[in-house]
């Protein structure tokens, strides 16, 4: 009996001596855990010292994310291929991380970098391998974790996690049930693999679109020139009637100049409207004012801006419907937003997006590559969630197209506006091309609905018993006006006024509200500044420059010309600067169908006082318009005194 109490004495001094040496060994061991959260990757691994105090990684390491645990421990290694299928274990050298990545280095110089994301709805994990010229390709071990199962979808293998459902792209992962551990396959061809969220397809397949009739450019430009001949007449007699506001006035303007008539159309106006106090920036490039009507945009960016600001502060995805929001916010001084179109992209729920807003999300991703590259690869992200949404947002009955909005009605504006978001998507890479068919289609359609070419129904109504082969039925009564399509259906066209950017060619902030066909700028030998206008010759308009820095003086006609709050009553070019606005009201009287407005910046000099009127002054003008072509063009900056 003694020596049983005894052996148990010795057994237990001998487990708490084991105990005590392991918590002393666990104490002043020189490895350590860590664990890093880069986005929805989980690491798990440790660190040891060694004798010179350097780092050295210690296994087990796991790499957890979407339902999949990348791990390397003493037992299973990273294997590198040879050309002759020899498989080389590869021995880890050191981890490394970021707030974007976790980076695994091998002494052969390889290493396998993980890189998670969001885009849009879309979690994404890029796997990008390293491989030394002497492998073909190396086989990442992963086991799936507890709630995971795999899955066939035809060909492809899914990975469910949950209620998503994850997929490795490319030939790179097949299951093999017999084992647990699986292995991922990454070629030196292609180095970079992604493990992302699978969504089953849904809506259309954009590609048979273009092989309708009604995608044809030819289609488009037919039904565009329909509506364009068909609403001449209609604001024709709402001018002569008197029954005209300002959007009739300015789209028929535009539309007799594009018929090679701008004078008449000019003409025709009533002179009661042109002098109405109630005109605004509309119609300023045709009909002057321009100063008085200018006050009109000041007030309506005024309020834009304060409106965009409360949407950003939201997160309100209505921001992306704004009408080219990247170069407005540069040209008004408000670029400041442009990281919060970044953090609203990329934290609201896209899948809540509207097909018109969804659109507008694409448009300033080509803005953002346009105006800010370095914001630009964040928001191209989302691209894929985008298609997806409009895809499910478009109907196709028999040959035609629709995109629903967010009630589940038709509207003629959003559809107009949508068209021509999508061709200019489709236009801006080859790989795009269906989505600028699907665009032409939305236009073509439309404008096939509608009575005499161009009364546009404004809403139509999809049947809830309707079949692949009805259309949606107009809603009796709301028609489109014609003066409110004609900016939308002859989007591009260069007669009706519109605001074009200059940041890019000139410096930010600055942007020209005009009906010129174009504008270029460039910097003369001199040291000046020069914009290019072109209209027609022998032709009138007028037009505003905002964000132009105080200058030493201009030149119009290549002679020097000062500031005159009157330059809108003669005969010939002129202008008046406001420094304290940095706004240029211009008067363009064309003698060539390019004029050119040259700046010099500097140091203004002050200019001389007007002088008192005198017979000079009044004969030398008689003799410069009696010298000048039929158009009557006077070429002088002189003025009245």
């Amino acid at each position: 009996m003694t020596k049983h109490v005894f052996r148990r004495i010795l057994l237990l001094i001998t487990l708490y001596v084991c105990i005590i040496f392991g918590i002393f060994a666990l104490q002043f061991t020189k490895a350590s855990l860590f664990s890093r959260t880069i986005g929805d990757l989980q690491v798990t691994a440790a660190q040891e010292s060694s004798s010179s105090g350097i780092s050295q990684p210690a296994l087990p390491l796991h790499a957890a994310v979407y339902g999949v645990d990348f791990f390397l421990d003493d037992k299973t290694s990273v294997l590198a291929y040879t050309s002759e299928n020899n498989a080389e274990p590869l021995t880890v050298t050191a981890f490394s991380s970021d707030s974007n990545s976790f980076v695994i280095s091998f002494t052969d110089g390889s290493s396998i970098t993980f890189s998670p994301e969001r885009r849009g709805d879309i979690r994404v994990l890029e796997i990008h391998a390293s491989i030394p010229e002497k492998y073909k390709s190396i086989a990442l071990p992963f086991k799936l974790g507890r709630s995971a199962r795999v899955e066939k979808n035809g060909s492809l293998t899914l990975i469910r996690s949950g209620k998503e459902t994850h997929a490795f792209s490319g030939n790179t992962f097949k299951y093999n049930e017999s084992v647990d551990i699986q292995r991922l396959i990454i070629d030196i061809t292609s180095p970079t693999v992604y493990y992302q969220t699978w969504l089953p397809a849904k809506g259309l397949n954009l590609e048979s679109l273009a092989l309708l009739p009604g995608a044809s450019e030819e289609q488009y430009r037919t039904y565009r020139d329909r509506f364009a001949a068909a609403a001449l007449p209609e604001l024709r007699h709402s001018v002569v009637s008197g029954a005209v506001n300002e959007k009739i006035a300015t789209a028929y303007i535009a539309e007799m100049g594009r018929n090679g008539m701008y004078q008449m159309g000019i003409d025709t106006i009533p002179e009661s409207f042109k002098s109405s106090s109630s005109r605004t920036y509309l119609s300023c490039p045709f009909l002057n004012t321009l100063e008085r009507s200018w006050q009109s945009m000041t007030a309506l960016d005024r309020e834009e801006r304060s409106l965009l600001s409360r949407r950003f502060t939201e997160n309100n995805p209505l921001v992306f419907e704004f009408p080219r929001l990247v170069p407005f916010l540069i040209d008004r001084g408000s670029a400041v937003f442009l990281d919060d179109i970044v953090r609203v992209a990329t934290t609201i729920d896209l899948s809540r997006l509207t097909p018109l807003q969804a659109a507008g999300l694409l448009e300033v991703m080509q803005d953002m590559i346009i105006y800010s590259p370095s914001r630009a690869e964040k928001v191209q992200l989302l691209a894929e969630t985008c298609e997806r949404i409009i895809r499910e947002g478009l109907l196709r009955v028999q040959d035609n197209l629709y995109v629903l909005s967010a009630d589940g009605t038709i509207e003629a504006q959003t559809t107009l506006r949508v068209s021509q978001l999508l061709m200019r998507y489709g236009k801006s890479d080859s790989s795009n091309k269906q989505w600028y068919s699907a665009g032409v289609l939305l236009f073509t359609t439309l404008l096939s609905r509608a009575e005499n070419y161009a009364s546009i129904p404004a809403v139509f109504e999809v049947a809830s018993s309707a079949s692949s082969s009805t259309d949606p039925v107009p809603v009796a009564g709301k028609i489109l006006p014609t003066e409110d399509a004609y900016p939308l259906v002859m989007t591009g066209s260069a007669w009706y006024p519109r605001a074009i950017s200059l940041a890019r060619e000139d410096s930010a902030g600055v942007w020209a509200w005009t009906a010129s066909r174009a504008i270029s700028v460039s910097r003369n030998p001199d040291g000046g500044v020069r914009f290019v206008v072109q209209f027609p010759r022998g032709q009138t308009h007028y037009m505003v420059m905002s964000g132009i820095k105080p200058f030493s003086k201009i030149q119009l006609y290549g002679m020097d010309f000062r500031t005159d709050p009157r330059f809108e009553s003669y005969n010939s070019s002129g202008y008046r600067y406001n420094a304290e606005t940095e706004t240029l009201y211009l008067k363009m009287r064309h003698k060539e169908e390019y004029e050119d407005i040259v700046i010099y910046y500097g140091i203004p000099q002050r200019e001389p006082e007007p002088k008192e009127a005198d017979e000079d002054v009044s004969v030398l003008a008689d003799r410069e318009e009696a010298a000048a072509s039929n158009n009557s063009d006077t070429l002088s900056g002189l003025t009245e005194q």
